[in-house]
């Protein structure tokens, strides 16, 4: 009776360590592939950055940074400081005014939003276009909401 031996010859040895050499640069590369598509379907409209509060109830921050022909695409948080329900739907979220220069555009906002009631936060999904003309640290005006009182917030435009 023969004893089973174990025995690779040398050209089996060295394919069994380019498989693994192999798979060892694939499988990061494909992960990291995934990675970067889910990050480009979810990451086209990244979360919410700045948080509203009531003293700065659209999440616009201080100083919103845009290059003129730059598109931004964000998601805002927006907080109902007001006594009554604000409407959001379409055209509810404008830049109203800067001061010098021209103002950015809200060029698209989520639709089919309801009504925000008072002391209520919701995440709006819209994207900015930088136009010709705007100044750098203009101080601007965003309103959300249509109706006698819409929510409003100040903020710096920079665009250096």
């Amino acid at each position: 009776m023969k004893k089973a031996s174990l025995s690779l010859s040398i050209e089996s040895i060295v394919i069994l360590i380019l498989a693994i050499v192999v798979m060892a640069f694939t499988i990061p590369f494909i992960t990291d592939l995934f990675e970067k598509t889910k990050g480009g379907i979810i990451g086209q409209f990244p979360e919410v950055q700045i948080y509203a509060t009531t003293q700065d109830p659209i999440g616009i921050g201080n100083e919103f940074y845009i290059k003129p022909g730059e598109e931004k695409k964000m998601t805002l948080q927006v907080y109902n400081n007001r006594n009554n329900a604000v409407t959001i739907g379409t055209g509810a979220i404008q830049i109203t005014s800067c001061y010098p220069g021209a103002k950015p555009e809200v060029s698209a906002v989520e639709q089919g939003l309801p009504a925000l009631a008072a002391g209520e936060a919701t995440k709006v999904k819209l994207v900015i276009t930088g136009k010709t003309g705007m100044e750098n640290n203009a101080i601007c005006k965003i309103e959300v909401g249509t109706g006698a009182e819409p929510i409003k917030q100040s903020f710096f435009l920079v665009t250096k």
